[in-house]
């Protein structure tokens, strides 16, 4: 199930950034354990960041205490932003789990512009343009090189695009082809790679080409997401 498959490398990206969050905790603890340290050791008043002449009384010992103190400081620093940005990120994350479903099946839903679809049709001339001959059940409709799934999934930005602009990537003409209607329903969100029924009806060589369209495409698609 291509959605399924979209939530789940989500989910992963979940559960990396979690392990990453878990690992700043400890780094963080690390730190903090080590400051509790140095606080035994260096008097309050040589903490953290001196002027010259205050820090060029401090013995030899306690310098190197206090050049300590403040890198720990930094690093906690470090630590403490990037907790914060793995925080958004995790957050992030979990809303587009939460969209993915609504995202994939309104675009499912909407496809392509009509008139966009109709002009694809128009334009075959009967023909699937895929095998260059008659559909095989004597009707065609309209196949997303580049699948939907693949483009609500896989493209960076598509779903932070408004609906306008989301429609506008799904009605992409060039990603647009007539195709024998029947072998379009077989296929779905299968990339040509992967559709290995594919091969045994239009062969080798016409299922290669389509697979180097479909990765020219990705890149046009992204191009294009890019711009809007």
């Amino acid at each position: 199930d291509p959605l399924e498959a979209a939530k789940a490398r989500v989910q992963r990206k979940i559960d990396a950034n979690r392990e990453l969050q878990d690992q700043i905790v400890k780094d963080r603890a690390e730190v903090q354990k080590q400051l509790e340290q140095l606080r035994k050791e260096l008097p309050r008043e040589k903490q953290g960041p001196l002027r010259p002449r205050d820090y060029q009384r401090l013995t030899p010992a306690e310098q190197e205490l206090n050049d300590r103190w403040n890198e720990l400081i930094e690093e906690l620093k470090a630590l403490v932003g990037e907790g914060a940005q793995r925080g958004q990120r995790g957050f992030d994350l979990k809303q587009q789990l939460r969209d993915l479903d609504q995202t994939y099946q309104r675009a499912r839903t909407y496809s392509y512009d009509p008139a966009v679809g109709q002009d694809v049709i128009d334009s075959a001339g009967g023909l699937d343009q895929i095998s260059n001959t008659a559909p095989r059940s004597g009707k065609l409709s309209v196949e997303h090189t580049v699948t939907v799934w693949e483009i609500v999934t896989e493209l960076d930005g598509y779903n932070e695009l408004v609906l306008e602009d989301q429609n506008q990537v799904l009605s992409y003409r060039r990603n647009l082809l007539a195709m024998d209607r029947n072998l379009n329903s077989s296929r779905q969100d299968t990339p040509w790679s992967r559709w290995s029924f594919g091969r045994q009806v239009y062969g080798d060589a016409a299922v290669e080409h389509m697979i180097a369209e479909q990765n020219r495409l990705r890149q046009e698609l992204q191009g294009l997401i890019n711009t809007l």
